[in-house]
């Protein structure tokens, strides 16, 4: 049902109307999409094809919504204790791996041509076997698997980004959109049914 929506809106005349209102209801809908398919990005996906919106106002639209959804899901989880000081060690693991690769890599990335740093990234590839490996002769090492493992996912997410983009360039953004919704949280969803 999703794939035809996506895939008919670039026939549909672009709605101008309903102003806020309505996109605060389609991120209501994002919202309660989020815990119940995973897919949060899929109704604000549809909805800025349906809008008009360029490629750069799409992609701030979604990476905006999808981090106050995350934000949100992480608040929930501390207020109802199901997050707590426990869990403070693999906060620290995580925000760590997210803060200090995003800095250095917008500094490296403002500095490097797109192909020096695509080839930079793929060099991360070295870890998915490295992962394997370690997870074979050392299980128990929950930590330093959890840090191989979000190296080696990094240049997977790159790859996979890079492969819907080069397919929106040549389908349309309709159909760049439906699997940039889609495919946007694979990696989200590969970690969380191997969690």
């Amino acid at each position: 049902v999703c794939c035809s929506a996506m895939l008919a809106t670039a026939k549909l005349p672009k709605i101008t109307h309903g102003g806020r209102i309505a996109d605060a209801f389609v991120g209501l809908l994002g919202g309660v999409m989020a815990p119940l398919s995973g897919f949060s990005g899929l109704a604000p996906a549809l909805w800025a094809t349906l809008r008009g919106y360029t490629k750069d106002e799409h992609r701030a639209v979604l990476q905006n919504f999808n981090l106050v959804v995350l934000a949100a899901t992480f608040a929930s989880l501390v207020w109802s204790g199901r997050t707590g000081a426990q869990h403070l060690p693999q906060m620290a693991v995580v925000a760590g791996s997210l803060v200090i690769p995003s800095i250095y890599g917008s500094k490296i990335y403002t500095g490097l041509s797109p192909v020096a740093f695509r080839n930079g990234v793929l060099w991360l590839l070295v870890f998915v076997p490295v992962v394997f490996a370690a997870a074979k002769f050392s299980p128990e090492a929950h930590t330093p698997l959890f840090v191989l493992s979000v190296l080696a996912i990094v240049p997977l997410a790159a790859l996979l980004s890079h492969a819907t983009e080069s397919v929106a360039a040549k389908t349309g953004d309709a159909a760049g959109g439906l699997l940039n919704a889609t495919l946007g949280n694979l990696t989200e969803l590969v970690i969380a049914l191997t969690a």
